[in-house]
């Protein structure tokens, strides 16, 4: 797969797939044969899916828990898929996400909020 910029740090990533010269059709039929195959399961480590199409192709953004379960869902699923249905393989940039940018916690929220009854 042709790579923009990538980072070996651990923790949580972007994945940024650039489908250049690809169709709305092509996203439709990589989509329809994912959730085909994944239909019974959640893609492990995958924490949001997005997708912009334009003129020229489209974009899917994609956070992921980290660099591991990515690298094996390109493998084992992705690579194959797009072999299958004939699709060239996107520019792939990988970018490092700030864990808290991505897995907040309670304490991240402020406990003086009013509750809906005082809105």
């Amino acid at each position: 797969m042709p790579t923009g910029s990538t980072d070996t740090a651990s923790g949580p990533i972007a994945a940024i797939l650039d489908f250049e010269g690809a169709a709305d059709e092509d996203y439709r039929r990589l989509s329809d044969r994912m959730h085909a195959a994944c239909r019974s399961r959640r893609l492990k480590g995958c924490l949001f899916h997005w997708v912009k199409s334009y003129p020229d192709g489209f974009r899917v953004i994609e956070f992921w828990s980290g660099r591991d379960p990515f690298e094996w869902f390109l493998v084992h699923e992705f690579r194959p898929l797009l072999a299958e249905l004939g699709l060239v393989e996107p520019l792939l940039t990988i970018e490092p996400v700030p864990e808290d940018a991505v897995f907040g916690t309670d304490d991240d929220f402020d406990d003086d909020l009013p509750d809906e009854n005082e809105l």
